[in-house]
């Protein structure tokens, strides 16, 4: 097992959060199972934003800055259909007509592009996000692939 550092943590959540944003719309809901999609996605990103980027704000460069602070405005003043909840509790309720008309919105699309811009910025490499596994009377555990 990995161990990290607080900072060395927050970090890496920013990262997979921005990675999050920036997959492609099935991946988003196969790595947020179980939960509403949306929201999950939208408030991890809001918690590590504030928890990492905002305390580290002088690492990143002005366009960088500009990116978050634009998917942020994305994401606060989102429409209601572009949120419109997709909570889903396994793979098996996945209905791609209904993934498609949320998370294929303008919106999304624009935060998407957005993120994918911010990781080009940053060099990051693409990684796997990873998925939930149950783990009995309720349970969730992230496990990074």
């Amino acid at each position: 097992m990995i161990k990290y550092n607080q900072d060395e943590y927050l970090e890496r959540q920013f990262k997979k959060s921005i990675l999050t944003l920036a997959a492609d719309p099935l991946e988003q809901v196969i790595s947020e199972i179980p939960g509403c999609i949306t929201c999950d996605m939208a408030e991890e990103f809001d918690s590590y934003r504030t928890l990492y980027f905002v305390e580290q704000w002088s690492r990143f460069t002005t366009e960088q800055v500009d990116i978050i602070n634009q998917i942020d405005h994305i994401l606060s003043e989102h429409s209601v259909e572009a949120f419109k909840c997709l909570f889903l509790r396994s793979v098996d309720e996945i209905d791609m007509s209904v993934i498609s008309e949320v998370l294929e919105s303008e919106e999304w699309f624009t935060i998407r592009e957005l993120a994918r811009r911010f990781i080009r910025s940053m060099k990051w490499e693409w990684e796997n996000l990873g998925g939930y596994v149950h783990q009995g009377n309720n349970i969730w555990k992230k496990i990074d692939n």
